[in-house]
């Protein structure tokens, strides 16, 4: 009888101990006895799991339809000789809905932009003496625009820039 008594208070102290223990959160509660004891929290359960914190992506959206034109090489001839010549290097923002049309008509952009350059830098030497890269950017999306019949091109983004003197004029 006495061991009977013995070992009831043995089970009756364990129990206890793990009740407490899970209760505490020193055990960890994988049958969910703290819902069935009425020792939930709701408070203590948000602060354990807080939300993770958004990803870059879920942040800032995805990311931009960015594309490369090759380096043009732009020679600016005035009056008849080569003053200058430009190397400009341009990534193109595209709109990622209207991405299948740059894909299909993109190759003539190299093209359409040469023969532009060709036209603006001369002129912009000749009247303010420098090259203005906001005008530059904006004509070239005007004309990729226009050249892929769609409002496809977001920006003209100049990648480098880079202009070295002509020759000198032979004696």
């Amino acid at each position: 009888m006495k061991i009977l008594v013995v070992i009831l208070s043995v089970v009756v102290l364990l129990l206890g101990i793990f009740v407490g223990g899970i209760a505490l959160g020193f055990i960890p509660d994988t049958f969910g006895l703290r819902g069935s004891l009425g020792l939930s929290d709701s408070k203590a359960v948000e602060a354990e799991a807080p939300a993770p914190p958004p990803t870059p992506r879920e942040r800032l959206g995805p990311p931009p339809f960015l594309l490369s034109v090759r380096t043009l090489t732009v020679p600016v001839i005035v009056d008849g000789r080569l003053v200058r010549s430009a190397n400009i290097s341009a990534r193109i923002l595209v709109d990622p809905a209207k991405s299948n049309i740059f894909l299909r008509r993109g190759h003539i952009l190299s093209a359409v932009f040469l023969e532009e350059l060709m036209v603006l830098l001369p002129q912009q030497l000749e009247l303010v003496g420098h090259f203005n890269m906001a005008e530059i950017k904006a004509r070239l999306r005007d004309v990729a625009n226009r050249a892929l019949e769609e409002n496809v091109v977001q920006e003209v983004l100049i990648s480098g820039f880079s202009e070295t003197t002509g020759n000198p004029p032979q004696q």
